[in-house]
């Protein structure tokens, strides 16, 4: 697979804290500024895919009315208090 390469400008205050994960780490700085990207972008592609799911279940009319949504909460929340 073909590298490309991508000119990014950062703050100094992110450019720090790149360079000091970069040395505790023992990673390049592109190395993790690669993996940042490639995590971002599946983070985005799993929302996607959450999303055409909820769209089908609306679909198929397979939805909660928001009675049932706070009843449900409240009824986590005091389970979980216990």
């Amino acid at each position: 697979m073909q590298n490309n390469s991508l000119t990014i400008h950062l703050s100094e205050e992110v450019t720090e804290q790149l360079d000091q994960a970069a040395r505790q780490s023992g990673c390049s700085r592109d190395g993790i500024a690669q993996q940042a990207v490639a995590d971002w972008l599946a983070w985005q592609e799993e929302k996607h895919q959450m999303i055409l799911e909820a769209l089908e279940d609306v679909d198929q009319n397979r939805v909660y009315s928001q009675a049932d949504m706070e009843a449900w909460a409240e009824s986590h929340i005091a389970r979980n208090a216990a």
